[in-house]
């Protein structure tokens, strides 16, 4: 996990919590109230750690495939092995799933742009970018390879 994911992971779970901390006084027990009022101050804290861990689950895999970072700094070629429906929507258009092998590594790229179903086919060869020290940090140019497809 990205430290800057990590960090907007936590923020969407805590600033709820902010919100309901009138609930949050009756932790870890208070015999006081009732034993309803104990509970709800528990399920606050499990539902919006859940909605926090859906939102990072469902927001973080389109924010880190839509861009390459300053790291990615070495262009290669890499193949298709096979393009899939990806579970990701976007303005009610599927996404899909490609998996890529490019130097010595076999890498699915999730979710791409519906382009890819229409211009690439398995075996196809495409355009990556990659950390020169970490192979395995790479991002699928999607528009690089267009561009070269339509120019040959």
């Amino acid at each position: 996990m990205h430290k800057p994911s990590l960090i907007i992971t936590i923020l969407i779970t805590a600033f709820p919590l902010y919100l309901f901390k009138g609930l949050l006084q009756n932790i870890p027990w208070n015999n006081e109230v009732l034993w309803i009022s104990n509970i709800s101050a528990y399920l606050v804290i499990i539902l919006f750690t859940f909605s926090g861990f859906a939102v990072y689950r469902t927001l973080v895999p389109l924010l880190d495939s839509s861009h390459n970072s300053a790291r990615q700094t070495q262009l290669i070629e890499g193949s298709i092995s096979s393009i899939e429906y990806s579970s990701f929507r976007v303005n009610k258009k599927p996404m899909f799933k490609v998996n890529i092998n490019y130097s010595n590594t076999d890498q699915v790229f999730d979710p791409i742009d519906s382009r890819i179903q229409s211009n690439f086919i398995s075996g196809d060869r495409v355009y990556l970018w990659i950390n020169p020290k970490d192979p395995i940090d790479a991002y699928f140019d999607l528009e690089k390879s267009l561009e070269m497809k339509k120019n040959i």
